[in-house]
């Protein structure tokens, strides 16, 4: 027996869930929420159908209590507004395309980076030259001040030692 493909079986898993969530939004108790979404599911009505339903095919469909008819009717016109403005909005304020990552485009980037990168060894070398310049520094007067003190100490011991007469 051969297993029916996979990406209708989502789309399908899709659309049940969107008709499930959909009649639980128009406050439908959910076992009629989930039978609906039944329905409508095996009926394969698609989301983008939701402006076409009147309550003439929902009563088809077998919804037939007015006042769930009702409901879904209202729900179904709050939501087409409410796309209806998101589209206008979007309408009126375009996003900007976003560029593509094309293989010359992360290279551009890779480039720009690397720039930076050798731009900031520089500060950093020419901020630790300095200090490597006066450490040296210290290190040798340090030394020339140990030169000086073994000097003098030698001087010094010179001096306390008695020298012999002839």
């Amino acid at each position: 027996m051969e297993s029916a493909p996979l990406i209708p079986q989502l789309q399908q898993l899709q659309q049940y869930e969107f008709w499930l969530k959909f009649f639980r939004s128009c406050s439908l108790s959910e076992s009629e929420s989930a039978e609906y979404a039944r329905v409508f599911d095996l009926n394969l009505m698609t989301p983008n159908l939701l402006g076409d339903l009147t309550p003439d095919i929902l009563k088809e469909l077998g919804i037939t209590l007015m006042g769930n008819v009702m409901k879904i009717m209202k729900r179904a016109k709050d939501l087409i507004e409410y796309e209806e403005r998101v589209q206008n909005q979007q309408a009126l304020y375009p996003q900007q395309p976003q560029q593509p990552e094309t293989i010359t485009h992360l290279a551009t980037i890779s480039v720009q980076n690397e720039v930076v990168s050798k731009s900031i060894q520089k500060q950093v070398q020419k901020v630790e030259t300095p200090e490597k310049e006066q450490s040296a520094k210290r290190k040798h007067n340090n030394g020339n001040n140990n030169s000086n003190n073994n000097n003098e100490e030698l001087v010094t011991k010179a001096q306390k030692v008695p020298q012999q007469q002839p």
